[in-house]
Formats: structure tokens, sequence, C-alpha cells
């Protein structure tokens, strides 16, 4: 970091006094924690408590630079290590973190135990609970795509071109376990673990967006990805996510198959 944005004084700009007489602890993460921020990068900062009850985010400008500083409880950054999807997510980014403040160590303690991370048994049963929950939940988006392709209803297939395929993403990202490096790469994380050659990693570029095709080609290519999601994780389902998996299934097939245009 350069010289003219000293951290010490950064940390004396949150005004950290205001979150409570409890011992504040205040962690760098993001770019500047891992050493590769470019000249335009935020600075992330966390800051924590035993005071802190709920969560919150203060975005402000420190010398030109941007400051995204969450609050979060002490609970809350505990949970990342339990919660599958939040392993996911962040324990990367917690493991890079650097403790600016933390007189009773305990941001130290919970980096450390980040670093020493394992996934259990039990851990890989509840992360693949969590994926068929996640694709369970973009059912709706997956209906409104067969009714904006067969409308032409532009608001539909937005919706559906988002969810058949960020949404995908964190389906498999639990799924698989991928530990994202950070919130810019986790496409190339998670399609490098499916296989970057994949037909799951070509058809997630046409409908995320990342090739020039039209809008109704994206939500066909979301709408076959979500097809192999399903097929990616469908070992792990439970027969009442199955239950509700399957005739979603069987509409989009038969809908493509008719459609071919698309």
């Amino acid at each position: 970091m350069s010289e003219s944005f000293d951290l010490r004084d950064l940390v004396q700009a949150i005004g950290i006094r205001k979150y409570g007489e409890a011992t504040v602890g205040v962690m760098l993460t993001g770019s500047f924690a891992r050493g590769n921020a470019a000249p335009q990068s935020d600075v992330d900062l966390i800051v924590s408590s035993a005071d802190i009850q709920s969560d919150g985010q203060r975005i402000f400008r420190h010398r030109g630079r941007l400051v995204i500083l969450k609050i979060q409880s002490r609970g809350t950054l505990a949970a990342i290590l339990v919660d599958p999807r939040s392993v996911c997510r962040y324990l990367t980014g917690l493991t890079h973190s650097v403790p600016l403040v933390d007189q009773d160590g305990f941001l130290r303690d919970l980096r450390d135990k980040a670093r020493n991370f394992e996934w259990t048994a039990e851990m890989i049963v509840s992360a693949h609970r969590e994926a068929a929950l996640e694709l369970i939940g973009w059912l709706e988006e997956v209906h409104k795509g067969v009714a904006g392709l067969e409308s032409g209803d532009s608001g539909r297939m937005l919706q559906a071109a988002h969810g058949c395929s960020w949404g995908m993403l964190r389906v498999a990202q639990p799924y698989l376990r991928v530990l994202e490096v950070s919130d810019n790469t986790v496409v190339d994380d998670i399609t490098a673990a499916v296989g970057s050659a994949s037909r799951w990693s070509t058809l997630l570029r046409t409908a995320i967006g990342l090739t020039e095709a039209r809008l109704s080609v994206r939500v066909k290519a979301g709408l076959e990805l979500f097809c192999a999601t399903s097929e990616l994780a469908g070992s792990s389902f439970l027969p009442d996510e199955l239950q509700m998996i399957e005739p979603s299934l069987a509409q989009i097939q038969e809908f493509l198959a008719s459609h071919s245009r698309y």
C-alpha cells in the first residue's frame, strides 16, 4: 500500500469507539490482504466486537480509496467455519485476512482455524443439502424462462437468465465444495472445478453473458444448464427433493424438444 494510504490512519478514521466498550477487532480482507490490490481496488475491512449483535455495512472514501466496512458480530464470523455456503464463499478470504486491531486475539484465532479447516463427513452432507435447496430455490426462474421464451417477455427472460446462470453457480459451488478466491474470480473458480471445457461450463458462459448470444439463446442455455446442474448434483438429492425437481426437468426437456429454433 502506498505511503499516502496508511492503514493506521484508516483505522483511526473508522472511529471504532462508537461500537461499544468491548474489545473491538478490525480485520483487513480482500485484495489488500492478499497483496494483489490494483490502483482501483476497494479496501475491505471487517469490524467486530462482543458488543455487536447485528450486522451492517458502511461505504465511504478515504484518501481517494473506496472503503467497504462490514460490521459483523463475532457469531457471524465464527459461523463461516460451520456453514458450508459460507465456507465456500469466505474461507479463503479469512485465511488471507490481516488483523489490524486484535487485542484479545479473537481474529487471529479465527484466521488460524480457517487455515486448518477440513471438510468433515457431516459438513459434506450439509453442503449437499445446501446445493439441493439452492437448486429448488431457482425453480420459479426456470419456469419464467419457459414462459418468457414462449411469450417473448424480456422481463421474464432476464430473470431466468440470472437465475439459471448465477444461481447454478451457487448450486455447483457447495456441491463440489469450491472455495472461491474472491467474488471477482468465482466464475473461473467453479468452472475450473467442473471442467473449463465441459458442457456445463460452456452452457454457463453462454447463459451468464460471456458470449455475444442474444437473450433468448442465453435463456435456452440457462434451461439446459439447470438440467446439467441437476444431473451434476443429482446423486445426493433426497426423494422429496427429486419430487420437486423432476417435473421441471421434464417440462424443460419437452419445451426444448419442441422449440429447437431458440
